[in-house]
């Protein structure tokens, strides 16, 4: 299907190859579909009464990346799934899962905590201090890194 725009979509599943999915301020769901390598960017979805949900394909390494969050910092908790980008005047909240890697905002002063499956926690493009918890996962041969 290529390359395509969309608008005043709130509902969006990626499809087998790797997907970029990028939500805004009115997606409620954001899917990686039935596999690839699937890269999200919450684009600002969710409040804390209805979080955007991105649920990462399967069979595949998921990315979410808050790279593009200018705004400020974000506060991820993949144990729980929970994200709290800055609420609805930031770049929301998001409920996730199956999400392998993890990139911070560009504001910087990020906590993110890695749950089962994850591999990779990153800063995102700030110099402000972030704060990384491994929770306890990675192994000898399946190494957290951050």
């Amino acid at each position: 299907y290529g390359y395509l725009t969309v608008s005043l979509i709130q509902k969006l599943i990626g499809s087998s190859q790797s997907d970029s999915l990028i939500g805004s301020g009115s997606t409620l769901l954001l899917s990686g579909g039935a596999g690839g390598n699937d890269t999200f960017d919450a684009g600002g979805g969710g409040t804390t009464v209805a979080p955007l949900t991105i649920t990462g394909g399967t069979g595949g390494v998921n990315t979410l990346d808050y790279s593009n969050d200018t705004f400020g910092s974000v506060n991820a908790d993949l144990t729980t799934g929970v994200i709290d980008a800055g609420g609805a005047l930031k770049y929301g909240n998001q409920q996730v899962s199956n999400i392998q890697r993890l990139i911070g905002s560009a504001a910087g002063g990020d906590t993110l905590k890695a749950g089962a499956g994850v591999t990779y926690l990153s800063a995102g493009s700030a110099t402000a201090a972030d704060t990384f918890d491994g929770g306890g996962v990675g192994t000898a041969l399946a190494p957290l890194t951050i």
